[in-house]
């Protein structure tokens, strides 16, 4: 390793075991009916049963140099916490290994590391032992800390009494004041009061320019930008983007933006056939949240078609309401020239366009369904939920009115739609769980 590098993962992965619960003994019939209802309402652990495995990080490999801040950033569940107690030797890994050179100093959770029964004093002084200081140096700190800590009148009182605020000032500022060469951060200034949060923003940027080595994770963009040399995005415990904090936090407000913009249904092999995405397609093709009123509309719906059955008439419909819930408008595949007939299996998409300037700027809801015969075979809790698309003026700016639209004329528009075959592979899982 570099000298100058004081940090280095290679090939970190941790992978955790899910207890998805299991029925009573001896009962065969009522565990397999359990874990099909588990599968079919989306509750992907339990259907599994107990063995399934869950990998919350997965080939993790970069480096820090001595005195740089990297900034963490991903969704919820992304395995950014998990890389933290990894690094801080909290959690081994699966595989993969990590080298530290120098002294850690970590706050990944509100008052991680206190003991509930002893006072903040005492706190301190354990905090500071398990840093690897002596008594002499813990002391020679002691009062930085409390003073920024703002703790002094509860100084004797024991922790269990402080409120989470308390804990996370005290935890922070033992964690910047006994002179960590590298500190680890996770979301602590998400919890207390806005001035202490700009406190500890402003100590820290203090230390990140005195050449403290920091690895920082946030949800907070603006910090990102402003405090980091690098950004680490992470998304379903892989490293999606490493580079300049700017670049890093577009790609994740994309990210975040896509993720918001398809709406997504658990697949469930029990059906003949079922919606599996739908989202509003930009002028590239893109998923997208927003859209001009004053172009065309166009809905993608991706469906899936699990058995060959040429007697079995599918449909696939797609309709748009208002705010309030109230129907505007709807298309169905049966009612175009030629129906298409879907008797092959495989994954399908319907593409319905609105001619421009249909609506007003409003909040529409998109709601797909599918048919076989005229009966509906998408049973699952969230069908009925919408997909959200606001249509925006691009002109003057304007996002949302409380307006359906044009009034009753609305169901005598003349919608456009395209059918046609994705591809003709099946989800894995499903094809397993149907053969068994």
């Amino acid at each position: 390793m570099s000298t100058d590098v004081v940090l280095r993962a290679e090939g970190l992965g941790k992978e955790y075991h899910i207890s998805g619960g299991q029925s009573a003994a001896g009962n065969a019939f009522k565990r397999v009916r359990s874990r099909a209802r588990a599968l079919v309402q989306g509750r992907i652990a339990e259907a599994l049963g107990s063995d399934a495995r869950f990998w919350a990080l997965r080939d993790v490999s970069f480096e820090v140099r001595r005195g740089e801040a990297l900034g963490i950033i991903g969704r919820n569940g992304a395995g950014k916490s998990t890389l933290l107690k990894i690094l801080s030797r909290i959690t081994e890994p699966t595989e993969g290994h990590a080298e530290i050179h120098g002294r850690l100093g970590s706050l990944l959770q509100v008052g991680a590391g206190f003991h509930n029964e002893l006072t903040g004093r005492e706190n301190i002084y354990l905090n500071g032992s398990i840093l690897g200081m002596s008594a002499t140096e813990i002391q020679r700190r002691f009062d930085s800390i409390v003073e920024f800590a703002e703790i002094g009148r509860f100084l004797d009182t024991p922790i269990k009494h402080y409120s989470s605020g308390m804990r996370v000032r005290l935890g922070f500022s033992i964690a910047i004041n006994l002179d960590p060469e590298v500190l680890l951060l996770d979301e602590v200034f998400s919890v207390g009061d806005a001035a202490f949060r700009q406190k500890c923003v402003q100590r820290l940027s203090v230390e990140i320019g005195n050449g403290r080595t920091v690895l920082f994770v946030s949800h907070n963009m603006e910090q990102v930008r402003t405090l980091v040399d690098r950004c680490m995005v992470l998304d379903a415990g892989r490293i999606t983007f490493l580079g300049d904090p700017q670049d890093g936090v577009e790609r994740y407000l994309q990210m975040a933006a896509m993720q918001r913009s398809i709406l997504s249904f658990p697949l469930q092999p029990a059906c003949v056939a079922q919606v599996e995405r739908c989202y509003v397609r930009d002028e590239s093709g893109a998923p997208t949240e927003l859209a001009p009123f004053n172009r065309p509309l166009t809905v993608r719906v991706e469906f899936v078609v699990y058995e060959s059955d040429p007697t079995v008439r599918l449909g696939v419909v797609v309709a748009f309401c208002n705010d309030s819930g109230q129907f505007l408008t709807l298309l169905s595949t049966n009612d175009m020239p030629g129906a298409p007939a879907f008797a092959r299996a495989g994954r399908y998409y319907f593409d319905v366009t609105v001619p421009a300037s249909t609506f007003n700027p409003i909040e529409l809801t998109v709601r797909p369904a599918m048919s076989a015969d005229g009966r509906a075979v998408h049973n699952h809790p969230r069908f009925g939920h919408g997909l959200t698309v606001s249509l925006i003026d691009p002109e003057n700016d304007q996002t949302v009115k409380r307006d359906a639209g044009k009034g009753s004329a609305l169901l005598a528009i003349e919608l456009k739609g395209e059918c046609g075959l994705l591809d003709e592979t099946l989800p894995a899982l499903d094809m397993r769980e149907r053969r068994a």
